[in-house]
């Protein structure tokens, strides 16, 4: 029942000119497993590709996006929720490579650590010379429950052509005290109050996955909570 249970997964994703595709990601586990899963995408001209990965587990999980945006008018959009309890561990990694004009790609990952959990976070945007007209962008925001629990964050950007838009931000903060006051005033039991302000946290990642997977991913939330 203790022995140690380690998976590494790697997706290999090609997408040819003017193809689309989402690929959503849920990993789960409990204290004795490690998992490792690296998606690579490389996409072509006129092609759109989005990530979605969703992270409830009580072990170690490292999850990797590595992009290349190889033509002009490519696009990707990379979504992480990474949700930690007890003394679990979990690493997001996202890299977007910009190699063409007209590119644009959109990142954005929310942590939520309590207990004695920990987390980490290394996003990089790198803008090729070539590559003019490029628009990127950043976010990774984490949300303490616990006063032990850790997060590191840290975004790179690497410009190396002239014409650009291109941002990042990284916030890492606690329970709102004003918006549970607020919510507690109206009536609403504390329990019930800090679950709403942290599913409304997290649903900025559930609301935009295809609609065939939000109850999937509200059923993982509603796990989280009850862990």
């Amino acid at each position: 029942e203790n022995d140690l249970v380690f998976t590494s997964n790697v997706t290999d994703i090609n997408l040819s000119r003017g193809a689309s595709l989402s690929f959503h990601c849920f990993i789960k586990g409990s204290s004795n497993n490690i998992h490792v899963n690296n998606i690579h995408g490389d996409v072509h001209k006129d092609s759109k590709f989005n990530s979605s990965t969703i992270i409830n587990a009580l072990g170690q999980v490292r999850a990797e996006n590595r992009i290349s945006l190889l033509g002009e008018n490519a696009s990707t959009k990379i979504n992480m929720l990474l949700l930690g309890s007890k003394d679990s561990l979990l690493e997001g990694l996202t890299k977007v490579k910009h190699a063409k004009k007209n590119s644009t790609s959109d990142q954005n990952t929310r942590i939520i650590l309590n207990e004695n959990s920990k987390a980490s976070f290394q996003g990089k945007i790198r803008v090729n010379k070539e590559s003019d007209g490029t628009l990127a962008n950043m976010s990774s925001k984490s949300l303490l429950l616990s006063s032990k629990a850790r997060v590191n964050s840290k975004p790179e950007l690497e410009i190396l052509a002239d014409d650009v838009r291109c941002s990042h931000g990284v916030t890492i903060g606690n329970l709102s005290l004003e918006q549970l006051f607020y919510l507690r005033s109206r009536g609403i039991p504390e329990k019930e109050a800090r679950k709403l302000l942290v599913s409304s946290f997290g649903n900025i990642i559930i609301d935009d996955l295809n609609t065939n997977f939000i109850d999937r991913a509200k059923n993982i939330m509603l796990e989280y909570f009850n862990d």
